[in-house]
């Protein structure tokens, strides 16, 4: 009878030791994983503030351009009134 016990409980130590080497190993690769997702973060967040930052470097020279195509334009109308005023 004590064999017997003896047996149940080795066997069960047995699992218990395969059990928890493969929790182990999905430890071990949740880990790698968050580490992973850790990095993907941290390259996401570089690329948003790129992104922020040439947005902002757009919507300023969007500014300039329109002030400069605005007095190209006055100065393109004066011209053609000095002309009409003054040429013809």
């Amino acid at each position: 009878m004590e064999d017997r016990i003896t047996s149940r409980f080795d066997r069960i130590d047995e699992k218990i030791d395969l059990l928890s080497d493969i929790t182990s190993r999905y430890d071990e690769r949740l880990q790698q994983g968050n580490t992973k997702f850790s990095r993907m973060e941290t390259r996401l967040d570089g690329l948003e503030n790129r992104m922020i930052d040439i947005e902002t470097l757009l919507a300023k020279m969007s500014g300039r351009s329109l002030i400069f195509e605005r007095a190209t334009w006055i100065i393109f109308s004066a011209a053609i009134a000095i002309l009409f005023k003054y040429g013809g």
